[in-house]
């Protein structure tokens, strides 16, 4: 699927862009709040001999209200505590692919909703989500013009495969 584009939100290792390079998906590209990640994603993808545009970039500028309960997870989620930081305005902003997926966790993808259904061509990917709040995340997506092609529960988390 050469003419297939892939964007990969909260890139982390990279490992998801890597193969989705490999299996010839282009462009390629991909994003993390966490500027360690997208180090370690640039150094994964030189390693296998691919080119993937990664950028340090954050959904919704970083700025989201977070209720009490998310505030309490950022010891559990290293990442909640870099929400607030500013995206570089010289960052040129991503462009819309036809596969996106989005490993973020459940509340930011409802808060993001919009911003991240603006990058999304036909398919979207959500997943790292609680199994318990995937109800409310995927009515977040159905409200702006997806439906549930499938949905995978492993233990507490669940991912869904959405189209438009």
């Amino acid at each position: 699927q050469p003419s297939t584009s892939f964007l990969d939100m909260g890139c982390g290792s990279g490992i998801l862009s890597i193969a989705a390079a490999k299996l010839g998906f282009k462009p390629v590209a991909g994003f993390d709040i966490d500027e360690e990640a997208v180090a370690a994603s640039k150094e994964n993808a030189a390693k296998n001999g691919v080119a993937v545009d990664y950028r340090v970039f954050a959904l919704g500028e970083g700025a989201v209200t977070l209720d009490a309960s998310i505030e309490a997870a950022k010891g559990v989620y290293p990442d909640l505590a870099l929400q607030g930081k500013k995206n570089n305005s010289a960052v040129a902003p991503f462009q819309p692919a036809d596969l996106v997926v989005a490993n973020i966790l459940g509340p930011l993808l409802i808060a993001f909703a919009d911003e991240i259904s603006g990058y999304v061509k036909k398919d979207l990917v959500i997943s790292g989500i609680l199994a318990e709040l995937y109800p409310d995340v995927l009515s977040a997506f159905v409200s702006r013009g997806f439906r549930e092609v499938s949905r995978k529960t492993l233990g507490e988390w669940s991912t869904g495969h959405l189209t438009r």
